[in-house]
């Protein structure tokens, strides 16, 4: 690649529930834009993500069976583990983040929300050259009982 690419080139706008909002809100808002998670937000401060997956898993478990949906807030699904960036980093950063979350959140200097980066944004605005294997790199697992020596070859 000649030119290098940063964050915000490949950003997209943010896509943001409030964490009081209902688990239904958040379900009809995703599948309006076609995301899955969203960002889930307290005060315009982040307070994590929110996806299908732990709604159907809040909504899958015995605790919950009598419990209608309406009932149920962004709250108890959010996930609090998430990461970001700055809009003026490289997407080479990405590459590992999108590898383990399905969002990353990106800030301004200010720590104010800007935007957010999946990998359907990536892979839109940036077109490798030598095809989808040569933009992500396979990631390496070292064992407890092998050397570096050996993963080296």
């Amino acid at each position: 690649m000649t030119k290098e690419v940063f964050i915000k080139d490949v950003m997209a706008k943010p896509t943001t529930i409030a964490k009081s909002a209902k688990i239904t809100e958040a379900l009809d808002k995703m599948l309006d834009a076609g995301l899955d998670p969203l960002i889930a937000v307290n005060n315009n401060t982040v307070v994590g993500t929110v996806s299908r997956q732990a709604i159907a898993e809040k909504l899958g478990s015995k605790q919950n069976s009598g419990i209608a949906p309406t009932a149920i807030h962004v709250a108890s699904v959010v996930e609090e583990d998430f990461t970001s960036v700055y809009p003026d980093e490289s997407i080479n950063v990405l590459i590992p983040l999108l590898q383990q979350y399905k969002l990353v959140v990106v800030y301004d200097a200010e720590h104010k929300l800007i935007g957010q980066v999946s990998a359907g944004d990536l892979l839109k605005k940036y077109q490798p050259t030598d095809g989808l294997a040569g933009a992500i790199e396979k990631t390496v697992t070292i064992e407890a009982d092998e050397r570096v020596g050996n993963v080296r070859r």
